[in-house]
């Protein structure tokens, strides 16, 4: 089996074990009462399966990506969990493995589990970003030292050590993020009450695995192809371009899906709304062009401040008028008007498009829903969201036939 398709083998397993132990948890209300359990048998699963596929990068030394699931079962399910995951995969690595292997493991674990141990109940009470460094630094420390004691114990020394421990922290980064989301998930429908909600709360789980299931789904296809037809090196590299897209896809998804999920602004300023609106507006014009739209400003007001995130905003105007433009299949304007309101600024952005039906407009901003046929609803999704973080409100007005006016408030900060 050659490196690519090992690798793939080794992040599908991970990726598809998560999933697996997210829909059993949720579709059994005796496994929600021991999740840890049901986690830490997951990760030993996963550790199997990641030393049964090794990574053969020169075909002298052998890798796999066990690290991943032995450290976010043993952060996520606390020191008990750990322990238990930690002496396992000794045992598996040397019964599987041989004794080079185990004994670099041995040592690596050795250094790492005090680590784990002390850091498993700290771990789950900081903020993401945080959690999110420290399984970094945990990470890329421990597939140092394991793969520089393999060298050592082996006396094979790779020339892509490097390449090996950036796809270790790549893959346990999505994984990782992967489990924030399910957590997220989890803690969404625990606070969810009456048979409405609970059944919202299903959807959108089950749209979410849906659409990050569509760039998995082909990039199994094309790992199968690799694996089981012979395929010259040259279509070898299209085929591996092909699921580094399908990857980058899904990894897309997730991360609009953590803005909605877990709503941060970056960088809270002072934001001066005209010359952001026509900067986008410009940046909109030739997109316009290339759908026969014609993108039209007026700006009412001048020098307005509002507090936000500057990039956030842009995202979600972007994603507003993108959509203002898509509606208008035979063409015609989009309108962007910059207003006061009271205390307020008014950005409305009208577009002369298909319209909505009443029905349609409500539903709008739920996750994955859309309008058009291969939308995934995404944008309109993360662009309520951000809108919702910087203290703003949308309102919407549409009619079938004639188009749809968006509306965006924001409390002003200071005028000029």
């Amino acid at each position: 089996m050659n490196t690519g398709t090992s690798v793939l083998l080794n992040f599908l397993i991970i990726i598809v074990l998560v999933f697996v132990d997210y829909f059993m948890v949720q579709s059994f209300s005796r496994l929600r009462e021991m999740q840890s359990t049901v986690r830490t048998i997951r990760s030993l699963v996963t550790i199997l399966s990641c030393i049964l596929v090794p990574i053969s990068v020169t075909g002298k030394l052998d890798y796999n990506f066990e690290l991943v699931p032995l450290l976010i079962g043993s952060l996520y399910s606390g020191v008990q969990a750990a322990t238990v995951l930690f002496a396992a995969t000794l045992g598996m690595e040397w019964i599987l493995d041989g004794t080079a292997h185990a004994t670099g493991f041995a040592v690596t674990s050795v250094v790492l589990f005090p680590f784990v141990a002390a850091l498993s109940d700290f771990y789950l009470k900081q903020r993401l970003i945080w959690r999110n460094v420290l399984f970094v630094v945990l990470l890329v420390g421990a597939t140092t030292l394991h793969v520089a004691l393999l060298v050592r114990v082996t006396g094979i020394c790779e020339a892509n050590n490097l390449y090996l421990i950036l796809l270790n922290l790549a893959v346990g980064w999505i994984n990782v993020m992967l489990v924030e989301i399910f957590n997220e998930l989890t803690r969404m429908r625990e606070r969810i009450f009456g048979y409405e909600k609970l059944s919202f709360a299903r959807e959108l789980a089950a749209a979410f695995a849906h659409e990050i299931r569509n760039p998995l789904t082909v990039a199994k296809g094309f790992v199968q192809l690799l694996r089981e037809t012979p395929i010259h090196e040259e279509k070898q590299n299209a085929y591996l371009s092909l699921i580094e897209e399908d990857l980058a896809h899904a990894e897309q998804i997730i991360n609009d899906y953590l803005v909605y999920a877990r709503p941060e602004l970056a960088s809270v300023e002072e934001i001066e709304v005209t010359a952001e609106l026509r900067h986008v507006s410009d940046l909109m014009y030739s997109y316009g062009v290339g759908h026969g739209v014609n993108v039209t400003v007026f700006l009412h007001c001048q020098e307005t401040y509002i507090i936000g995130d500057r990039g956030k905003l842009y995202q979600a105007l972007i994603n507003i008028m993108k959509n203002g433009i898509e509606a208008m299949s035979e063409g015609g304007t989009l309108t962007v008007r910059l207003s006061r309101l009271n205390k307020q600024l008014a950005i409305a952005i009208q577009d002369q498009g298909v319209g909505m039906t009443d029905e349609e407009v409500k539903r709008l901003g739920i996750p994955f829903y859309s309008n058009k046929a291969n939308g995934t609803g995404l944008g309109m999704m993360v662009s309520y969201s951000i809108i919702e973080m910087m203290k703003g409100q949308v309102h919407v007005m549409s009619e079938k036939g004639v188009g749809t006016v968006f509306t965006i408030l924001f409390p002003i900060a200071r005028e000029g």
